[in-house]
């Protein structure tokens, strides 16, 4: 019986009708599983091409450009130390012994930025950091040199020492056909980009309560302290989803018109609250005589204004 091949559309089609939740070391035990027995396959396969005791075996993990889903393992062989990118490993190969020693891995460009900004890494990442660390200021060969005790060389170093020998071999001079190194400016301006959308969004909270006041001249009074209470003793399961939402406009401005809905008169609410307060308080000796001065109007300074916003926001986020 021969095996049925099914192509990697079929796969991708299956993966996304699976609902089922699997454990993420399972998966990535999965894909590493056969890693190195390609390794050795490639390796193997390139013992009597290149007439050399050692050279370099390597993987790089590639997305497909037409299915999502799909991650595939290229796997090559080269005489040269290979240029060094994100989501790929690199493996010495002794062919007298038969034996395979990784130099490095290399993870996403994500995380080698992130992980090179670290000053502190645990220690599983501590030689992750260090090839990182290598990778951005530009001695990465170097390192790696050091770091296994070896001395080959570079792709260009390898190619401006054996030039004449090439050339003499029949070898034409050529432009690499390794892949471009990957552009880590992508990375710098999409983490540029994440600040000032963070800072933009700041600034929104900040300017909410001004917005808020010129929007409802009255916003104050309707989500004052107690109305705010009152909604949240009252009805729990709609100050409840009012304290989900994001601080915006749109919440604000919501939590406005549910307070104007569930407490009508939210004024002459208030009033009767102050005065059954008052009425529980203790009567002075002063009580029922005239005052002949009116009572001075009170103003809300900024500090007041800021003081009544934060605990707007804290009773609506349930704190």
């Amino acid at each position: 019986m021969t095996d049925t091949k099914v192509t990697a559309g079929e796969l991708d089609e299956k993966c996304a009708r699976d609902s089922t939740k699997y454990d993420y070391l399972e998966v990535g035990h999965a894909l590493t599983d056969d890693i190195l027995d390609q390794l050795l396959i490639c390796a193997h396969r390139h013992e009597k091409i290149f007439n050399e005791d050692e050279f370099f075996v390597g993987l790089i993990v590639a997305s497909d450009p037409l299915i999502k889903h799909v991650r595939r393992h290229k796997y090559f062989a080269l005489l040269y130390l290979p240029q060094p990118r994100p989501q790929q490993a690199i493996f010495l190969y002794n062919k007298k012994l038969g034996k395979i020693k990784r130099l490095w891995s290399l993870p996403d460009a994500k995380v080698m930025a992130t992980i090179s900004e670290m000053g502190y890494v645990s220690p599983e990442w501590t030689q992750t950091k260090g090839w990182c660390d290598a990778f951005f200021r530009g001695d990465f060969f170097n390192f790696i040199r050091g770091q296994h005790s070896i001395s080959h060389l570079s792709e260009s170093e390898y190619l401006e020492t054996n030039r004449e020998k090439l050339i003499k071999a029949g070898c034409k001079e050529s432009e690499t056909l390794l892949p471009e190194p990957f552009d880590f400016n992508k990375v710098s301006i999409e983490k540029r980009e994440k600040v000032r959308m963070e800072e933009q969004r700041k600034k929104e909270v900040q300017e909410l309560p001004s917005r808020l006041n010129s929007m409802y001249t009255d916003f104050s009074q309707v989500c004052s302290q107690d109305n705010l209470d009152y909604l949240e003793f009252h009805h729990p399961e709609i100050a409840k989803a009012l304290s989900y939402m994001p601080d915006s406009l749109d919440k604000w401005a919501t939590v406005y018109k549910t307070v104007k809905k569930f407490i009508p008169n939210t004024e002459t609410k208030k009033e009767e609250r102050r005065m059954e307060k008052n009425s529980l308080k203790p009567k002075s000796m002063s009580a029922g005589l005239s005052n002949t001065g009116d009572q001075a109007p009170v103003y809300l300074d900024d500090a007041k204004r800021a003081a009544n916003w934060d605990r707007m926001q804290k009773t609506m986020r349930g704190g």
